[in-house]
């Protein structure tokens, strides 16, 4: 279990310091001071570790955070900053979804304290409604092509933030609930649950939704729920009796003084029957004209990142590398084509797009990306370092033919390996890793001749390796000190003397 003051980081991204912790049994959410992000407070949201074990929990819980971090900002959904194994060290690290912090607290506080006005209720009724709306409408060209049903609504997750905007939080984690054996309703979601769902927690479909903001616009409006006392212990068997059989009062029975409009719309949400209730669009329409008869703000959800080829560019990025982090390079690439496809010419987005094909060892087409990527490059610095991903790469692909015996093709990545980092050395005398790399590669290229059997020319490519290896010690590059051992050791297996007075 985490402690205070614990840190935690994927390296990278994120590097929280826990400031405070909550542990519903289920879930594990973290809060603390974002170092790598000017300091921002960032909430972690995670499961126990015990449930991660099991590798169906551990894939929908990563499934469902790279679909909610998958989307578009949007005022009434909690921001998201990604996906990210985080742990106090890299052995501990599990999955862990960033979210923006919503320092004015959830719904249920709000309601738990009578703080709630009628002009207030109708402002986060429609937030809520405009937030259903957009997970409950695919987005295609946001690769969603399915909607997304939260599956747990209730005031708990619906956060206030700075400005007074409603948002979203947890949709989608209802089916990993399930899958560890809890409905939701554990975690005080049964007097939400739709009577549909008595049959499978994890079959949500978006008219549950519905049903749900239905029992919320009821607490919202007259502090009641419209089936059962909230100020009372039901049990689940209890609640589900109620969702299945009991009929909801009016809330014009509970309150005489709200609009008729509103009280239709609330029992139309409440229908048994799922088809009969409106859409999350519906809702939100009708909720609208209700503030507009009234004389209340209207919420129009406006765009909070304008859709600009820039921002685009950055997200589909950072979505990219979200996944390549995972290692899911499949769909990391698919990312990175989208932002190449909105900005054919960013350096950035061409050098990851070649990092993510020698993963895939897809190396013509990696050496392809960063060639281009070297037309579009600005100053010498960058240049050489393109020539060391290049390097790098011809490296990855004659390891793949040494392991495959394959040596001509080996001896032949190794020379474009060699030409690469001669490259960089040439446009970064001083950067010791350029020299580094050169010395690795002549030792990789040794062992591809050892392996056709030119064991002078072996001997010849190791002392070269040498020379490199020792030019990176005085350039300060730690690691190579060890290489340059490392030579020496590989030379006198050859028979060969080492001239280093060390050795």
């Amino acid at each position: 279990m985490l402690e205070l003051g614990s840190r935690l980081s994927d390296g990278a991204h994120h590097d929280v310091r826990v400031q405070r912790v909550c542990d519903d049994g289920v879930t594990v959410t973290l809060f603390g001071s974002d170092q790598f992000n000017e300091s921002r407070v960032t909430v972690l949201k995670s499961l126990r570790p015990s449930l991660l074990k099991d590798p169906n929990i551990y894939e929908r819980f990563v499934n469902e955070g790279l679909r909610w971090s998958g989307l578009w900002p949007h005022p009434n959904i909690i921001g998201v900053y990604g996906v990210a194994m985080m742990g106090e060290d890299v052995c501990a690290a599990h999955p862990f979804i960033a979210l923006e912090y919503a320092e004015r607290g959830n719904l249920r506080d709000w309601l738990n304290h009578g703080w709630v006005t009628r002009e207030m209720a109708l402002a986060w009724a429609q937030c809520v409604a405009a937030g259903l709306t957009y997970l409950h409408e695919p987005d295609p060209a946001y690769l969603r092509p399915e909607p997304i049903a939260h599956g747990n609504l209730s005031p708990a997750n619906v956060l206030i933030q700075g400005n007074g905007a409603a948002c979203l939080t947890d949709f989608g984690l209802a089916s990993v609930f399930a899958e560890s054996g809890h409905s939701g309703a554990e975690l005080g979601a049964f007097a939400y649950l739709a009577p549909e769902r008595r049959r499978d927690a994890r079959d949500v479909e978006t008219p549950a939704d519905v049903y749900a903001l239905g029992v919320t616009l009821y607490e919202l409006f007259t502090g009641q729920h419209p089936l059962l006392d909230m100020k009372r212990d039901y049990s689940q068997q209890a609640w589900r009796q109620a969702h299945e059989i009991l009929s909801p009062a009016p809330l014009r029975t509970i309150d005489p003084s709200l609009p008729e409009e509103l009280e239709a719309l609330a029992l139309a949400c409440l229908a048994k029957d799922p088809r009969e209730r409106p859409s999350a669009r519906m809702t939100w329409k009708r909720l609208q004209e209700i503030a507009r008869d009234l004389g209340t703000p209207v919420w129009e959800a406006p765009e909070i990142v304008s859709h600009s080829s820039y921002n685009e560019l950055v997200y589909w990025s950072n979505w990219s590398d979200m996944y390549a982090c995972l290692e899911r390079w499949e769909e990391a690439l698919e990312r990175m084509n989208r932002a190449l496809q909105v900005a054919p010419r960013a350096m950035s987005a061409l050098r990851a797009q070649g990092y993510i094909l020698v993963w895939r060892q897809r190396y013509d087409e990696a050496e392809a990306s960063y060639q281009t990527a070297l037309q579009y490059v600005r100053d010498d610095t960058e240049r050489g370092a393109l020539w060391g991903r290049l390097g790098g790469m011809y490296n990855e692909a004659g390891n793949d033919a040494r392991w495959a015996q394959k040596y001509t093709i080996a001896l032949a990545r190794c020379k474009q390996a060699d030409e690469a980092y001669a490259r960089q050395m040439e446009l970064s005398p001083h950067d010791a890793g350029a020299t580094f790399n050169r010395a690795v590669n002549q030792r990789l290229w040794a062992v591809a001749e050892e392996g056709c059997g030119q064991v002078a020319v072996a001997v010849k490519r190791l002392k070269s390796a040498k020379i490199y290896a020792d030019a990176a010690v005085r350039l300060g590059d730690t690691a190579a000190a060890g290489y340059v051992r490392t030579i020496c050791d590989h030379l006198r297996q050859l028979g060969e003397s080492c001239d280093d007075n060390g050795e």
